[in-house]
């Protein structure tokens, strides 16, 4: 009956090839009907594609030099099919590349679905190198090499995978990419990349029922993504050992002024001295000044790398501009890359000064990797052997970007009657529907009122207090 509802019959286009039905739904019970209902006329992977482009709400986004297991380059674009409700919420991803013979996957679909139902992303692959659609179950294995976690948790499902906004591996809507005075070159490869990406578009016949659909807005994909890979965290964060003690505390590392000697007692403090996930040279220095001085050294060394492989790329660039390929086999498309003042000034010196040397380790060690806002998760978490390496979106584990809002689904996640619930249910469920920036408590929230409590019962939970009770918790923060 609801397959039916959804399927309603329609006058067929000379795009998509199926008369009948209707596609009215992308969730993947109507879609795998929809393909083996139709298995016969749709056979290759614009087939779908323009099917969907033609019944849904959909924007696209261009990768020109895509490294994903689906891949592409300039010439051979990889566009991602964006799906949207009526209130132009995502509601997931398809992509498909050019078709050509030296990409991988060139006739399958990837499809992301978001599953807000139980707050998780779902992978399938759609295959048509039979000539006749053939949809994986969830998840596969093969999805999963590399949108898993790294310790095989499963409770808040895969993880989605994109490098940092700008996204400079796709084409910018007015096919631009911010300079940078310090890489130029960088800047100008970029953007002659994008223009053959988006002129690939135009003249690929696989791309002709989507070449003209309204480009996405790529801040607000980054922060789709970003909102996705946060609600993974938090269900994962719950699995994880003594979560119920600690809870208070990740929460305030998002929005308080995060003190670990202020918000844990020295019993749990004594027991967080793992070091495993720092690098060798960063156990190696001890002090403040040690590491101040490491990472400036550091960061030196990199902006000079960075800034000696712009000078090669000229004859990248010259290569596009005669219409030869551009090879830039180790070419750095982060954002990040170029930065000809990378040092920290004494302020950072100042900032280590009165924290623990695991701490300062944590800092200086996500510095380089990336984002210095890892630390205090790090510390929470890495120093009692939890490796959060995989809490970045970008496709290689690591520390390059730290999760802005991770307190609102670790907040949403608790029972509305349970003490979190109570105190900052309200606040979160603000943040969440408000533009997806960086979010702290706002005056109505009473953010240092809101934040002493939530330190009380960061020293109460190593108690045998039960803290959801409402007479024990009202004596602890009165």
């Amino acid at each position: 009956m609801i397959l039916s509802v959804l399927f309603n019959i329609a006058i067929a286009t000379a795009d998509c090839p199926v008369q009948s039905p209707k596609l009215l739904d992308v969730n993947p019970i109507v879609l795998k009907h929809y393909l083996n209902l139709n298995k016969s006329k749709l056979l290759k992977p614009e087939d779908l594609i323009c099917c969907v482009a033609k019944y849904q709400n959909v924007e696209i986004a261009v990768a020109h030099s895509s490294i994903a297991a689906q891949n592409s380059d300039y010439d051979n674009p990889r566009v991602v099919v964006i799906t949207k409700d009526k209130n132009g919420k995502t509601t997931g991803m398809m992509s498909i590349n050019s078709g050509a013979a030296h990409l991988n996957q060139n006739d399958s679909v990837e499809f992301m679905y978001n599953n807000s139902g139980v707050g998780q992303i779902e992978l399938y692959d759609l295959s048509f190198e039979s000539a006749k659609p053939i949809m994986s179950g969830k998840n596969p294995e093969t999805c999963m090499g590399c949108h898993g976690s790294i310790d095989g948790a499963t409770a808040g499902g895969p993880r989605s995978i994109f490098e940092p906004f700008p996204w400079p591996r796709f084409v910018n809507p007015n096919n631009s990419l911010p300079g940078t005075s310090s890489c130029p070159n960088r800047t100008i490869l970029i953007n002659k990349m994008q223009e053959k990406a988006a002129s690939a578009l135009r003249n690929t016949p696989r791309f002709n029922c989507i070449k003209d659909k309204k480009m996405a807005n790529l801040q607000s994909l980054d922060d789709q993504i970003l909102e996705w890979n946060e609600r993974k965290i938090a269900k994962n964060l719950k699995t994880t050992p003594d979560f119920d003690k600690y809870k208070f505390a990740l929460i305030g590392a998002g929005i308080c002024d995060f003190k670990p000697d202020q918000w844990l007692p020295k019993s749990a403090l004594s027991k967080m001295v793992n070091n495993q996930t720092l690098s060798k040279e960063i156990r190696q220095n001890q002090t403040p000044q040690q590491l101040f001085d490491y990472f400036n050294n550091e960061a030196v060394r990199k902006s000079n790398s960075s800034l000696a492989q712009d000078t090669k790329l000229r004859a990248d660039i010259s290569n596009i501009e005669n219409g030869k390929s551009a090879k830039y086999p180790n070419f750095d498309f982060s954002d990040s890359a170029c930065n000809k003042n990378p040092k920290l000034d004494e302020d950072g010196l100042g900032f280590m000064g009165n924290k623990s040397t695991l701490q300062n380790q944590y800092f200086v060690d996500s510095a380089i990797k990336g984002d210095a806002s890892f630390m205090d998760y790090r510390f929470l978490l890495e120093s009692r052997g939890i490796d959060i390496s995989d809490w970045s979106p970008s496709a290689l584990s690591g520390y390059d970007r730290a999760p802005k809002n991770l307190w609102v689904p670790l907040v949403l996640q608790e029972p509305k009657e349970s003490v979190i619930g109570k105190l900052l249910r309200d606040a979160a469920r603000s943040a969440q529907t408000s533009m997806f920036v960086m979010k702290t408590l706002q005056p109505k929230d009473s953010p240092e009122k809101t934040c002493e409590t939530l330190k009380k019962l960061s020293n109460a939970a190593f108690t045998d207090v039960n803290l959801d009770e409402e007479n024990n918790s009202n004596k602890i923060v009165q």
